[in-house]
């Protein structure tokens, strides 16, 4: 296990992730240079994910957490936390 200091924000677009899995509470975009995709991870306040899908703008020590709701992921906003991530981290 690993334990990295990250940005977290959040999305709430429909659809698939880079992984081609559809969206769902638990997918997480990374940095695949940092979290390599199919990590493990848990987030505090949000709960345990997956590295499935990445972003241009999710780079270095960034995730982006998926919600169901726009209206949730505003309510998250960006928050500095310290994630732990099981995998090939």
């Amino acid at each position: 296990m690993r334990f990295l200091h990250v940005l977290a924000t959040a999305y709430c677009l429909i659809g698939h992730t880079a992984s081609g899995a559809l969206v769902h509470h638990g997918a997480i975009a990374v940095d695949p240079r940092i979290i390599h995709m199919g990590s493990h991870i848990f987030v505090p306040g949000y709960g345990r994910g997956r590295a499935l899908d990445t972003g241009s703008a999710v780079q270095g020590y960034h995730i982006d957490l998926w919600m169901s709701s726009c209206s949730r992921a505003r309510t998250w906003g960006a928050r500095r936390l310290i994630i732990s991530v099981q995998g090939r981290a």
